[in-house]
Formats: structure tokens, C-alpha cells, sequence
């Protein structure tokens, strides 16, 4: 049977020999996939800002932790110095021993992330710093409040919790 046959009867025969897609089909999964990204692109920056903070606040808790072994490793003192947003140097830190050698260098964080040290300020440690004697206890128990300005507010905090024996908590 001739191929004009086969097209001009429209069977099962006719079907076989089409391959491929038709630029509507093609036009419709295009338009269903923009609609989709639309939908998910106000959502992805909030999660964004999460994520960020989230890690901020990791990243955070291990230096603490580094300060708490290089303590223990060398038998001295560990200061960790916050310097908050009221500083010309925001939201920066250090973890220095006794003798000023930097363990962590000054690590400072991005724009968005606020960070607000909560410690007594007993003895000669101020209210901004914190550390661990050679044994891998705290010089001094309080907080750090992990705050982004981008996130969405009900879940824009986390506080860094350290305890006089030494242990770090995030919530």
C-alpha cells in the first residue's frame, strides 16, 4: 500500500509512522514547567536564608568545640571574643589561647546573619567572651543568639547554649 494510502486512512498503520513530538506538546510542558518555577522561586529565597543561618550557627558551635580540644591539646586557656553588631567591625570572632595565638583567625559573617553574645562577664572575662581552661570546661556559661534578617521571621533564630562543663547545644 502506497504511503498516501496509509495517511489518508488514518489507522494503526498511520500512527506507527509518526515519531516524535508536536510543537503543542512540546509548548505545554514548557508552560507547565515556567508555572511551576514561578511557584517555587518566592519559597526558595526564605529557605535560602534558613540554611544560611543554620550553618552560621554550625559554624559557630565548631569553633567553639576546636577552642574546647586546642584547650585540652595544649594545656592553656581559650578565649573565643565576639565583636557584635554595635561594633564598626560587625559580627565578627576569634578564638585566640592565652598568649594571643589565633586557633581560629577572625571569622567574620555575612550581612544578613546578626550575632548577639550573652555571658555574664565574671572576673576578668567580659560579656562578650567566653572560653575553656585546660580541662575543657567553660570559663564562663551563657549564650549566642544566631539571628538572619532574611529569613522568614518565625524561624530566623537559633542560640548557641554553652554550659560550665563545657558542652554546646544549638536549638
Amino acid at each position: 500500500m502506497p504511503i498516501q494510502d496509509k495517511m489518508r486512512y488514518r489507522g494503526l498503520v498511520c500512527i506507527q509512522d509518526i515519531k516524535g513530538f508536536s510543537m503543542m506538546e512540546l509548548m505545554v510542558v514548557v508552560v507547565i514547567v515556567a508555572i511551576g518555577a514561578a511557584l517555587a522561586a518566592p519559597n526558595l529565597s526564605g529557605w535560602l536564608a534558613k540554611q544560611r543561618l543554620n550553618s552560621s550557627a554550625r559554624t559557630i558551635a565548631s569553633h567553639l568545640q576546636q577552642a574546647r580540644m586546642a584547650a585540652l591539646k595544649f594545656n592553656e586557656d581559650v578565649r573565643i571574643c565576639f565583636e557584635d553588631n554595635a561594633s564598626p567591625t560587625s559580627d565578627r570572632y576569634i578564638v585566640e589561647t592565652d598568649l594571643s595565638n589565633p586557633i581560629v583567625p577572625w571569622a567574620t559573617l555575612e550581612d544578613a546573619i546578626d550575632i548577639t553574645p550573652n555571658f555574664a562577664g565574671v572576673g576578668a572575662m567580659a560579656a562578650n567572651s567566653t572560653g575553656f581552661n585546660s580541662r575543657g570546661l567553660a570559663l564562663q556559661q551563657g549564650s549566642i543568639v544566631v539571628q538572619s534578617t532574611k529569613a522568614p521571621s518565625a524561624n530566623n533564630t537559633r542560640t548557641i547554649t554553652l554550659s560550665l562543663g563545657g558542652s554546646i547545644s544549638i536549638r
